[in-house]
């Protein structure tokens, strides 16, 4: 007590000055402290220094720590053992001091400040109105404070204090700043409901053992809960309003973070390793500036659902997710930014808006569902070098500019944009997907790129989707179905440069406006393209393998399809096809089973050149605006059905093997068959021992070979069925060069009859003159008469050997081939008028009568008797024989003659015709 005592006696003399000094009589100082303090109740001696400091000395910044005895912590919460009386202030004392502070009349300064002091009992200070801005440091109160509805017209601070029971704030009115930061510790609930602060409201650093309850809480300034605080229990921001940032960068969560309707004037930082054990309630909050989770960790849900945030939504640096992320119908004015951090629950961004873009790269990691269902991507939606465990659903999604999976971006589940639109580009370019790709009905303004080494190991899907650009598979690998059906593509679809389909690839009632080009790829399943409509060229060249059936049918073509040099190891069809221009088979392409084209239509050339053809090829009923070529050392080696097919211009046989039939029955060539040329210009066919040609009923203009082309290497025929063939003339394209007709009119015609004959199967045991007749003529329209006469002379010798001959007939051929060459050698019958008249000489020798002594007399009377319009002497007529014999015979020579005249005359006249 002598201590105590002398302290207040030197500090009375010290400052006695002070209150007898004009200035502090101005001031309204010089007061008496009972009046000015009524009721004050002194009991400990912390209390009696405290109220010589405010009454005495006036001193507002009171620091029980001062006169400790020892080196002793300020916090009295952090002393070992007993804390020393000089340091304990009841709670009543310290209400009865701010209570008569409240009107501020006795502060010089509007400031109260305690330090290192213990606070015993609780602080009340429930709707009371104070006036001083009212500080606490590094206090330990043993019990709580209750603030409830009081008003603090200044600011209010528990800095690096410890606080044992609750802290009431509900309805608080601090018209500054609320400080409970450095350190401070508070066991009991922190209730802030409804409570306003003017300015900021700072935690940084602290601990908060129990919930904090800030439910309609109004701070105008920032809330700090950052710098490494700790909050053990809830804490509820439902409702509440704050004016600038809400920041709790690298600070700890164990509980809930709700912050279900919180309004954030500013930014709202939960980054810079921020640890969050549970649920974060955002749910319809509304954030004007930007939200930022960078680097921090969250174990419990992020549940920003209908959440509205004006800038961006920071998720990146590297951030950990442990569960579900719900930014359901939330709206970022800025961008979404995810890059780099690890999601390992749901991200749901179902009806999420975007109004800049959406990031999702840098390596992130995402092991469950990414739902972007309806979501809308003001700029881009960027994945680049991230991986996605889960599926990845973004049907009906809506993005602005473009969509980046690429740069080797890792897809484990399925990835959905069934029915999204993308107004720039989809790029998934080098990148790998594990699932299913959907893109049903997905409409892309720009190009979709699935290219440069990307791999898709289950199936592609665009069926019904819509491209304004191109659609670009170069080099990629895809394992699972490529189904593309009613796909629409303004620009090329390109599965070229060394692409690989190991499955299906589906094209069917497809749209392409430009090229689908497949150059160089390897299609190991089902090329499917029916009733595909192209606007350009079809290439399936440069060393393609298609290991499965290619299919064509029905497809529509605008320029060219072009397979020139790849492999086909399954049947090729396109029946039905219609192409504007050209069908090139070509250049070393291999074609293991059968080409089907029944019924297309090829609006240029169909060419078969230099390639090789196993199966058949089925060409009944196809349509070729103009040349159908089969030459350039091709080999062919089944059937070629031609049957009821329309070429425009040219057929041709080049030097080519053919190994099977080649059937023509019914076909239409508008302008030359030709089946050889010189070897400078396609060279002929070569001919197998299985090869027929089937030309039945076939209508061509003009008919070029060379007449060994329709022979095989051992000189032997290839069967030929010439029946109904129509030709108007023979010789064309490349008859003549350099002086070697190659023009069969110049043939032997020995050789165009045996053709005829040997060609044909059993062609002695049925009668069939047509083939003669058509040669005939087309040898008369070319000049070669003679070589017309002997082959229609051919034909009767034809009629007359054919098993379906009768006899009867073939005695009369036989006649008529005897006495005049059935009408095309009628010098034959010269001679049979010369044997009559030799004949006639040796029977005179039998005749008595006298007038034809002499060889002279019988040689004219024989002759005069042959010809019976011919009278050599009046008195040949008078001649008797004498010899009935004699007379007999002549009686025949003259009917003969008068016959074989007849028979002269005939021929002579339809020669003559």
């Amino acid at each position: 007590m002598n201590r105590v005592f002398a302290f207040f006696f030197l500090m009375s003399l010290a400052t006695a000055s002070l209150f007898l000094s004009p200035a502090a009589a101005q001031e309204g100082a010089v007061l008496d402290c009972k009046s000015f303090l009524p009721g004050l109740m002194v009991e400990t001696e912390a209390e009696q220094f405290i109220s010589a400091q405010i009454c005495d000395e006036h001193v507002i910044n009171i620091d029980l720590s001062w006169w400790d005895s020892e080196d002793l912590p300020c916090n009295p919460a952090e002393i070992e053992g007993e804390v020393p009386e000089h340091r304990k202030v009841g709670g009543e004392f310290l209400e009865r001091i701010l209570g008569a502070l409240a009107s501020g009349a006795y502060m010089v300064r509007p400031r109260f400040s305690i330090s290192c002091a213990q606070i015993t009992s609780q602080l009340n200070l429930s709707y009371r109105k104070i006036h001083p801005a009212v500080f606490f440091n590094n206090v330990h109160f043993l019990d709580g404070i209750n603030a409830q509805s009081a008003r603090f017209n200044r600011s209010f601070g528990l800095s690096g204090s410890r606080i044992e029971g609750a802290f009431n704030g509900d309805n608080l009115n601090v018209e500054d700043y609320l400080f409970l930061r450095g350190g401070a510790k508070f066991i009991g609930k922190v209730d802030l409901g409804r409570a306003h602060i003017g300015s900021n409201l700072e935690a940084t650093g602290s601990t908060f053992e129990n919930e904090i309850n800030g439910n309609g809480l109004n701070v105008g300034g920032s809330l700090f809960l950052r710098g490494g605080a700790t909050f053990k229990d809830k804490i509820n921001l439902i409702n509440a309003n704050i004016g600038l940032n809400l920041e709790a960068d690298g600070s700890r969560f164990e509980d809930e973070f709700k912050g279900n309707g919180l309004s954030v004037g500013g930014s709202l930082f939960l980054r810079g390793g921020g640890v969050f054990k549970n649920t974060v309630l955002l749910r319809g909050a509304k954030i004007d500036g930007n939200l930022e989770a960078d680097g921090s960790r969250f174990e419990g849900t992020l549940d920003g659902g209908a959440m509205d945030v004006g800038g961006s939504l920071f998720l990146r640096g590297g951030a950990t997710f442990k569960d579900k992320i719900n930014l359901i119908n939330a709206n970022i004015g800025l961008n979404l930014e995810a890059d780099g951090s690890r999601f390992e629950d749901e991200f749901n961004g179902n009806g999420l808006s975007v109004d800049g873009s959406l990031f999702l790269r840098g390596g992130a990691v995402f092991k469950s569902a990414v739902i972007l269902r309806g979501a809308k991507i003001g700029g881009i939606l960027d994945a680049i070098g991230s991986t996605f465990e889960g599926e990845l659903k973004g049907d009906t999604l809506k993005v602005q500019g473009s969509v980046f999976l690429r740069g080797g971006t890792t897809f484990k589940g399925r990835v959905n944009f069934g029915n999204a639109e993308v107004d720039v580009n989809l790029e998934a370019t080098g990148s790998t997907f594990e699932g299913e790709f959907n893109g049903d009905a997905l409409r892309v303004h720009g190009s979709v790129f699935l290219r440069n080494g990307a791999t898709f190991k289950d199936r592609v899907n665009f069926g019904n989707a819509t491209i304004d650009i191109n659609l670009d598979a170069t080099g990629s690998t895809f394992e699972g179905e490529f189904s593309a059906d009613a796909l629409r593509v303004h620009g090329g679809v390109f599965l070229r440069g060394g692409a690989t389909f190991k499955d299906r690839v589906n094209f069917g009632r497809a749209r392409i406006g430009v090229n689908l080009e497949a150059t160089g790829s390897t299609f190991e399943g089902e090329f499917d393209c029916d009733a595909l409509d192209v606007g350009r060229s079809v290439f399936l060249r440069g060393g393609a393998i298609f290991k499965g059936r290619v299919n064509f049918g029905y497809a529509k073509i605008d320029v060219n399809l072009e397979a020139d040099g790849s492999t086909f190891e399954d049947e090729f069809v396109g029946n039905y096809a219609n192409l504007g221009s050209n069908l090139f088979l070509r250049a070393g392409a291999k074609f293991r089973k059968n080409i089907n084209l029944r019924n297309s239509r090829i609006g240029g050339n169909l060419t078969a050149s230099g390639s090789i053809f196993e199966g058949e090829i089925i060409a009944d009923g196809v349509n070729v605006g103009q040349s159908f070529f089969l030459r350039g050392n091709s080999h062919f080696m089944k059937r070629i059905n031609l049957i009821s097919s329309r070429i425009g211009s040219h057929l041709q046989f080049g030097a080519s093997r053919f190994d099977g039939t080649i059937d023509l029955t019914d076909a239409s060539v508008g302008d030359e068959i030709l089946i050889s040329s010189p070897a400078e210009a396609h060279g002929r066919p070569t001919w197998g021992d299985e090869a027929d040609l089937i030309f039945r009923n076939t209508r061509v203009q003009a008919l070029q070979a060379e007449l060994h082309a329709w022979q095989r290497e051992d000189g032997s025929w290839v069967n030929t069925d010439l029946t109904g063939l129509r030709y108007d003339r023979l010789g064309g394209l490349y008859a003549e060069m350099e002086g070697d007709s190659t023009n069969m009119a110049d043939a032997d015609p020995r050789l165009l009859v045996e053709w005829i004959e040997n060609s044909q199967r059993d062609h002695d045991k049925r009668y069939d003159p047509q083939p003669y007749k058509q040669l005939a003529d087309a040898l008369e329209n070319s000049g070669a008469e003679n070589s017309a006469h002997y082959v229609r002379h051919a034909r009767y010798e034809y009629r007359r050997r054919a098993d379906t001959t009768p006899v009867s007939e073939k005695i009369l051929l036989f006649a008529s081939n005897l006495v005049i060459g059935h009408g095309y050698k009628p010098v034959r019958v010269l001679w049979w008028f010369g044997g009559l008249v030799m004949a006639g000489v040796l029977v005179a020798r039998v005749s008595r009568a006298p007038e034809l002594a002499g060889f002279q007399a019988k040689l004219w009377y024989s002759v005069e008797n042959t010809f019976p319009l011919i009278e050599f002497k009046e008195c040949h007529k008078l001649i008797e024989h004498q010899n009935s014999f004699a007379e007999a015979l002549f009686h025949m020579q003259k009917i003969l003659g008068f016959a074989l005249a007849t028979i002269l005359v005939g021929v002579l006249t339809l020669l003559g015709s």
